[in-house]
């Protein structure tokens, strides 16, 4: 299972969560189309993976960990929120709509909360 996020850095906001079973090209293509075809994005920071290199979706591609902080700082925060990230024990699920809707809850925790007070 693989958690793949978008986030603006001007906004400090993540914009696309997906969950796949695989972290390759055929998981990453309509990621990367559906980010294309909602925001103009003129920059985008990766990692070194070398499935970000095979389809460009801005201008610029800049390659090195130093830019990724926001999203490693995002990792954290899962991982601190969300027990199913710590380890593979007991309670950890891989239901793929579980994972993701876990997700879903804790980055819109504040929309949640106005929805059900």
């Amino acid at each position: 299972m693989y958690v793949w996020l978008a986030v603006d850095r001007n906004r400090n906001k993540i914009i696309n969560i997906k969950v796949t079973h695989s972290r390759d090209f055929q998981a990453y293509y309509p990621i990367a189309l559906e980010l294309e075809e909602q925001y103009k994005i003129n920059i985008l920071c990766t990692d070194g993976y070398d499935v970000y290199g095979k389809y460009t979706i801005a201008k610029k591609h800049v390659v090195t960990k130093a830019e990724t902080s926001l999203v490693e700082s995002k990792n954290s925060l899962i991982r601190h929120y969300l027990a199913r990230f710590n380890r593979k024990t007991k309670r950890y699920s891989k239901a793929l709509d579980m994972i993701a809707n876990s997700l879903l809850m804790l980055f819109n925790k504040n929309l949640l909360m106005s929805i059900f007070t």
